[in-house]
């Protein structure tokens, strides 16, 4: 019986998953959307966290949640013809440059306590523009790590 489960190990989806970890760039791209997906849930508690905090209000937190999302509905088919015009790599890091500025904004008019509901709503929608332009490049990429 253990030796039928350790040859499963070797071979089957196992083996295909541990030739894929034995590829640095695949190895890479995993930490990279493993760590990005982490970041993400994080910013969706602590934004909806913020949102009550500031207001009190579940309609208000809806609207964050709103203005953040409705960019992808409009930008993303844009965003893909112009990842395939534009280097995909320039693409990535410029969306995730701009991304890191939103959040620096928000914590810098937090801390200097002036951080009103129409700079968070405002912040994330160019956040969720950020990110109809980031994933075209991103969903692009894997075929060529892989």
């Amino acid at each position: 019986m253990l030796n039928k489960l350790i040859q499963s190990f070797h071979s089957g989806a196992f083996a295909k998953l541990s030739d894929l970890l034995g590829q640095g760039s695949f190895k890479y791209l995993l930490i990279g959307v493993t760590s990005h997906a982490f970041t993400l849930w994080m910013e969706i508690v602590a934004r909806n966290w913020l949102i009550w905090e500031m207001t009190g209000s579940i309609a208000a937190v809806g609207l964050v949640n709103f203005w953040r999302t409705i960019p992808i509905l409009f930008f993303a088919i844009p965003a893909g013809v112009v990842a395939d015009r534009i280097n995909r790599k320039a693409i990535l890091i410029s969306t995730q440059v701009v991304i890191l500025l939103v959040y620096l904004s928000i914590l810098i008019l937090l801390l200097l306590d002036t951080l009103e509901i129409w700079h968070v709503y405002s912040l994330f929608f160019l956040r969720g523009v950020m990110i109809a332009f980031n994933q075209p490049p991103r969903q692009a990429l894997i075929p060529s790590l892989v």
